[in-house]
């Protein structure tokens, strides 16, 4: 019974967790809160460690992933006041980003408690000049795709974006 609970206390803690940090670089940029998305890009099994991302992976065409992150970081501009533009303008910021994808393997009886990770990797330019550079993740396991996953990222990334711009 005691073997039982732990197990399940255990399995608990891997579906509650799901937030991975990373550092964020910054240069100094012209106050603006027009945006424009760029590019968004999607790879597959990113390598990540403690300081960040090492290696976003290999380049893969995810447009579910792709258009759900940017409906999601769209949405969360908007309600933080940002103005997304068709057009970048000469003093906007244009935001380029990569999304790396490692889904949690679900094979064998230990697939429920198997973990994959989503990684965000964000550059903001604003006159062709780099001023801030992010990265942020979750972790993917069964229940918590990584569209589910990418979704809830969008509202702390904006957040990060508020901070340091």
């Amino acid at each position: 019974m005691k073997k039982l609970l732990l197990a399940g206390f255990l399995s608990l803690s891997f579906l509650v967790m799901g937030c991975v940090s990373f550092p964020i670089k910054t240069s100094p940029a012209i106050k603006t809160n027009e945006v424009f998305i760029s590019e968004i890009k999607t790879y597959k099994d990113p390598k990540v460690t403690t300081n960040g991302i090492k290696d976003i992976g290999q380049l893969d065409d995810n447009e579910e992933l792709r258009k759900v992150f940017k409906t999601a970081l769209a949405a969360e501009l908007e309600k933080a006041g940002f103005i997304l533009l068709e057009q970048p303008k000469l003093e906007s910021l244009v935001i380029k980003i990569k999304i790396g994808d490692r889904p949690a393997p679900l094979g064998g009886w230990l697939g429920i408690m198997a973990m994959g990770i989503v990684v965000v990797d964000i550059e903001v330019y604003q006159s062709d000049r780099l001023v801030l550079h992010l990265e942020d993740g979750m972790n993917t396991t069964l229940g918590y795709s990584s569209e589910k996953q990418i979704a809830r990222l969008a509202p702390r990334i904006v957040k990060k974006l508020k901070e340091n711009l």
